[in-house]
């Protein structure tokens, strides 16, 4: 069975994977315009960014859904303000273009399109982490435990 401070350590590394995916994209998109491989550059890590940005809302939910749904109530405002929060990002990658701009026009759209997600991303993964995975959301099984001999 895994324990609560197991599911906020699991979503906590993948925030900080996701962070450097964001990270290498922001840079990227600042060098644009540039040379045909920044250009494919940019779009590779923004599709891997949204590969790894989809599957982390399915691995986020299965960890913090069976929290959330307590029986006496309490955790139901989390579950609405998560769901709510996965729906509106699931809705903006499903506006962003799924092939890759040709025209350096379109392209610097683009840049700055995913410039703004990569930081709106950041930003919302900063909040969730003082909210949704606060101790006091978790419950205090979700503090990571001392191992042998640490005070």
């Amino acid at each position: 069975m895994v324990g609560n401070a197991e599911r906020r350590a699991e979503i906590l590394a993948q925030h900080g994977r996701l962070r450097r995916m964001v990270h290498s994209l922001l840079d990227t998109a600042a060098r644009l315009p540039g040379d045909e491989s920044e250009a494919e550059i940019l779009w590779e890590q923004f599709a891997t960014l949204r590969f790894a940005l989809a599957q982390h809302l399915l691995d986020e939910e299965d960890l913090l859904e069976p929290i959330f749904a307590r029986s006496d109530g309490t955790g139901a405002p989390l579950l609405v303000r998560m769901n709510v929060e996965h729906a509106r990002q699931r809705a903006t990658l499903s506006l962003l273009p799924s092939h890759r701009p040709r025209d350096a026009a379109a392209l610097r759209t683009f840049a700055e399109i995913a410039a703004g997600m990569g930081r709106a991303l950041l930003a919302e993964m900063d909040e969730e982490e003082e909210q949704l995975l606060s101790f006091w959301a978790l419950g205090p099984s979700a503090k990571p435990h001392s191992g042998p001999g640490t005070p």
